[in-house]
């Protein structure tokens, strides 16, 4: 596992954000093995992620749904964002750990990974990738053995062939526009 050093190494300590992963691990019923290592996130990670928000929602606001058949609310934290898009945000589950992809505006959630742990090793090796990148010819190859050491990661995050890292890698490796 990367070091806390490693993490602001390779995501540059002005592209960091501190992350209150001491608090939230007090505060929610999230397992222990779902927090990650480090109590960080980069603020730029090219088309994969931002923690830079702005407008309605702030980074690490809580968000609450309601679900009117049931009547109950889950809460929701927000970590960051998609890169160009404005209400596309990568929320923490906090009883569960899981990352989802939610858009407010339609309420809808996607899994992205199943732990906090596994998305923050998701971009420490997405910023590995990119930084070793050496351009268009090589990249295909280099993203087959991304995916492969995600998927070693956390499988879940490639059950559904639209999911959030599937298009990722397939936009690596030259099958997306």
């Amino acid at each position: 596992m990367p070091t806390r050093e490693e993490y602001l190494e390779l995501w540059g300590e002005e592209n960091t954000v501190p992350v209150p992963v001491a608090e939230w691990r007090s505060k929610f019923a999230a397992p222990a093995a779902t927090w990650p290592e480090v109590d960080l996130l980069p603020i730029d990670m090219s088309v994969a992620f931002t923690s830079y928000i702005d407008g309605e929602f702030s980074l690490f606001d809580e968000f609450e749904i309601r679900y009117e058949e049931e009547g109950d609310t889950q809460t929701f934290l927000i970590l960051g964002k998609m890169p160009e898009t404005a209400t596309s945000f990568f929320v923490l589950d906090p009883d569960t750990g899981v990352i989802h992809l939610m858009d407010p505006e339609d309420m809808t959630l996607e899994t992205v990974n199943a732990t906090f742990a596994a998305f923050t090793r998701f971009l420490y090796r997405f910023a590995q990738f990119v930084e070793a990148d050496e351009g268009e010819e090589t990249r295909p190859a280099r993203a087959e053995i991304l995916e492969r050491e995600l998927k070693s990661i956390d499988p879940s995050a490639f059950v559904r062939h639209d999911n959030w890292w599937n298009m990722v890698v397939l936009l690596l490796k030259g099958e997306l526009e």
